[in-house]
């Protein structure tokens, strides 16, 4: 394995229609589904629109272990125990019950300073300027042509008088 890595955990089988675990909607035997919110006996989907609209809130109850979160709760007793490897030593609350890495997974040591990689920020290229296109051409061939313009009267005749 390498260093720095946490190996992956396959989440188990969940079925939404009974909320067990072990088999998928599509395979379920179960005819009436059940609310993964706190396990009445009908779909968790009415209970969520419910609480989207601002409806009364049911307190959860898992359909798996009876503790309080809903049937999804990644620290469900009943789900750990379905992850090959975990351990759950007895019939915890879900706030109590750790995610639990297979015994069999390696330690990992801590980082060491001497490993770390300085990181800096990318230096940026500095762009060439370019020469730029559609400049301005002379009819006068070399004049310049970021010469001063000529200066215009603060006080020019009005449109229409023609200066006749």
């Amino acid at each position: 394995m390498l260093q720095g890595h946490v190996p992956f955990i396959q989440e188990p089988v969940h079925c939404y229609r009974c909320q067990a675990f072990g088999h998928y909607q599509r395979q379920c035997q179960r005819r009436q589904e059940l609310c993964g919110v706190y396990s009445g006996e009908h779909a968790s989907r009415d209970c969520v629109h419910r609480l989207r609209d601002g409806g009364e809130r049911p307190v959860a109850r898992c359909p798996n272990c009876g503790a309080r979160h809903h049937a999804w709760n990644r620290r469900c007793p009943a789900q750990l125990r379905q992850i090959p490897g975990s351990t759950v030593p007895r019939q915890l609350q879900w706030k109590e019950a750790p995610l639990l890495l297979p015994r069999s997974a390696p330690q990992l040591p801590a980082p060491r300073i001497e490993d770390a990689v300085e990181t800096r920020r990318p230096r940026r290229r500095r762009r060439k300027k370019r020469p730029q296109r559609n400049r301005p051409l002379s009819p006068l061939g070399d004049m310049d042509v970021n010469a001063q313009a000529p200066v215009i009267p603060q006080n020019p005749a009005p449109f229409g008088d023609g200066g006749h």
